[in-house]
Formats: structure tokens, C-alpha cells, sequence
């Protein structure tokens, strides 16, 4: 598994534009190999999407490249961000993909740490349908890095 730690050490200012369309609103969170932003499209009024940036660094892997073949894959499926668009600057490469929704750690500020069971499951059976259509794609599952392991 790529070791891509040192990776998050940089970030993107707030009103960047990426792809010279792509405007920064927000850091939505980050990772091991890079951030997620919220981005608003210059050229489409009212379209936002989301930006996942891996930083250039000596330790990180090609991850973002892999998720960017393997989403352009999925592009009919459901459960699952499609790409929009990507590419790869001096600094960074970076994913332009749908944004789906607000954060699990959103809503459950918003309703508090007790979701009712009912959406509990439909969140869990949504991620898990997700993850499978990922690795159903996916040519080689062992070496594919979302954030799980086959262990």
C-alpha cells in the first residue's frame, strides 16, 4: 500500500481555480495521500463539485492516477462519485468529481450522535454497495487503496 503521509503537509487557498475552472470554496477534510475540496465550476453557474489533490512528495504513490482510471470506469454506476476531470500540475495532480452529498460527520452534528436504525442501514447499505461495485471494477482488488484492505 502506498505510504503517502508526508503528502498532506500542503494545501490549496481558499479562491484558487484548478483546470482554469475549478474555484476553491472549502477543505471538505483530508487523508494519508491528499485533501478534498469544495470546488464551484467558473464555467457552469451554480455546478460544485468536489477536488481530491494529491500533493507531489517524494513517498507518494500514483494513487490518485488508479482511482482516476477506476472511476472513469464506474461512470453508470450508482453509489459512486463519477470524474468529472483530472490532470496534474507542478505541485499536484488532482480529480474533479460529483459531489455527493454532505459528510456523515455533518449530519450527525446536525442530528446528533443518534441516527435511527433505519438510516443507519441504508447509509451502511449504500457504502457497502459502493465498495463492492469499486472492487468488482477494479482488476487487481489487492492492490487497490480506498481507505480499506482486503485483511
Amino acid at each position: 500500500m502506498p505510504d503517502c503521509d508526508s503528502a498532506v503537509d500542503e494545501t490549496l487557498e481558499i479562491g484558487t481555480v484548478v483546470g482554469k475552472r475549478y474555484k476553491v470554496l472549502q477543505k471538505l477534510g483530508e487523508g494519508g495521500c491528499g485533501s478534498v475540496f469544495k470546488v464551484e465550476d467558473t464555467e457552469k453557474e451554480g455546478m460544485q463539485y468536489a477536488l481530491k489533490v494529491e500533493f507531489a512528495s517524494a513517498n507518494a504513490g500514483n494513487v490518485l492516477k488508479m482511482e482516476v482510471q477506476i472511476l472513469t470506469q464506474m461512470s453508470s454506476k450508482r453509489h459512486v462519485a463519477k470524474c468529472i476531470a483530472s490532470g496534474k500540475k507542478e505541485k499536484f495532480s488532482y480529480m474533479v468529481m460529483t459531489l455527493l452529498g454532505e459528510s456523515l460527520e455533518s449530519l450527525v452534528r446536525k442530528h446528533g450522535p443518534f441516527v435511527n436504525v433505519s438510516t443507519q442501514m441504508r447509509v451502511g447499505i449504500s457504502v457497502l454497495f459502493g465498495i463492492k461495485q469499486i472492487h468488482d471494477v477494479s482488476e487487481n482488488a489487492e492492490n487497490c487503496h480506498w481507505g480499506l484492505r482486503r485483511e
